[in-house]
């Protein structure tokens, strides 16, 4: 397998589409950075900055990698099924599940890398303009954190792998995962502003309160929370809009995450195990 990784690295730092998308990570923190020292200088923002150094080890950028890591993934392992290399592997003595995992790493490899230019941007950029975010925070909070990133970027890795491996198509693998992507994006932004509503909303004419008729309770807003904490893409969103995150949250999105990489990767090996390749 290690010459199946050989050969993958050696195509992914020649691939264009890898660098725009590293590079794409650090121009967005860079810009949302300048962004908020321009508004902050002019007092136009409020609380912009203090904002900057709460979320910055979120997942503010988590939604826009696990589309990079889908484009990327089915544009990279696409290639060999369209130009039929997959079928060479296996003619050389390759094992399906030997092409299968190095794929999966490489996808990962390069998820990481723009997870990485991310915080190089946080680090240089954002620290230059801003400030230092750690100053505000507790190092271990953001470790924790900083791991449950990479386990996402792990799984949206594997669900891109497993898709494209499954349709053995470039073109509709990426319309797939794309469409997926941003429908449960909406779905999760929406869901979260709905749960965020407060039960009563502070009345400033009279200084009581109004009951929210809007207001989810009960087996509803249960259900809708385990949408919520159970995909990938809403769990990105969730963080997004709110920075902060129970030990209980972290650990049950961690454990749906690990659930969402075994099914993925089991069924992916699986079906590419028992198609045949023309």
């Amino acid at each position: 397998m290690l010459n199946l990784l050989h050969a993958n690295f050696k195509r992914l730092v020649k691939s264009k589409l890898f660098y725009i998308f590293s590079i794409l990570m650090f121009l967005i923190v860079a810009f949302y950075s300048l962004i908020l020292k321009i508004y902050s200088s002019n007092g136009s923002m409020g609380n912009s900055v203090d904002l900057f150094f709460i979320s910055f080890p979120s997942i503010s950028l988590i939604p826009t990698i696990g589309i990079a890591v889908s484009v990327m993934g089915s544009v990279f392992l696409g290639q060999d099924f369209n130009y039929g290399t997959i079928k060479n592997k296996i003619i050389m003595g390759k094992t399906r599940i030997e092409i299968y995992l190095s794929s999966l790493i490489t996808v990962f490899v390069a998820g990481v890398f723009f997870y990485l230019s991310y915080y190089l941007a946080v680090f240089t950029v954002g620290m230059i303009t801003i400030g230092n975010p750690l100053v505000f925070l507790d190092k271990v909070d953001v470790i924790k954190l900083m791991l449950y990133q990479l386990l996402l970027v792990l799984t949206y890795s594997s669900i891109a792998t497993a898709i494209t491996f499954i349709t053995k198509n470039m073109t509709a693998s990426v319309v797939i995962l794309i469409i997926f992507s941003v429908v449960l994006m909406t779905v999760g932004y929406s869901l979260i502003a709905r749960l965020n509503e407060p039960e009563f909303w502070h009345d400033y004419e009279n200084g009581g309160l109004i009951y929210n008729e809007g207001y989810i309770s009960g087996t509803k807003r249960v259900i809708l929370t385990f949408i919520v904490n159970f995909f990938p893409s809403c769990q990105s969103c969730y963080f997004m809009l709110n920075p902060t995150i129970s030990e209980m949250s972290l650990g049950i999105m961690s454990t749906y995450l690990l659930f969402f990489f075994i099914i993925s990767s089991s069924l992916g090996i699986l079906l590419f195990s028992k198609t045949d390749l023309k």
